[in-house]
């Protein structure tokens, strides 16, 4: 049995269909995929702050099981508490990331100024302005 060899670079697969497009409808194309490239990315930070927020949650109520259980000593209290303070750690640093980064990829998307950026910004800052928190 003969095995194919892989093509060469550049070289056309077989049976793939190609068809010429002008510059314009490539920039378009571009332009879209980069926006899908964009989505994916801020999902992915997005689901990190979560996890990060979920994992905080989560040792909260597990010191505080732990605690009702075996009333820890004094040196586990001090771990204990060092723990949650990594885990707020990374919820708040996860947080920062997520602000930081969102205003810097959308420029390098739709550029600066854009008028996403502008509303993402003032959606931003509209939030910060009504919670507290």
């Amino acid at each position: 049995m003969e095995r194919e060899s892989a093509p060469a670079i550049g070289a056309r697969p077989v049976g793939v269909a190609t068809k010429a497009i002008d510059g314009k409808h490539y920039q378009e194309i571009k332009q879209a995929r980069d926006i899908c490239v964009l989505a994916v990315v801020l999902e992915e930070r997005l689901q990190l702050v979560v996890d990060n927020y979920s994992e905080w949650e989560t040792e909260l109520l597990n010191q505080a099981q732990t605690y009702l259980l075996w009333q820890s000593t004094r040196h586990d209290s001090m771990q204990q508490r060092l723990k949650l303070d990594r885990r707020l750690i990374n919820v708040l640093t996860a947080f920062r990331l997520y602000l930081d980064q969102t205003d810097n990829n959308i420029s390098d998307v739709f550029g600066n100024p854009s008028p996403e950026l502008e509303a993402i910004k003032k959606f931003k800052n509209d939030l910060y302005d009504k919670c507290f928190g």
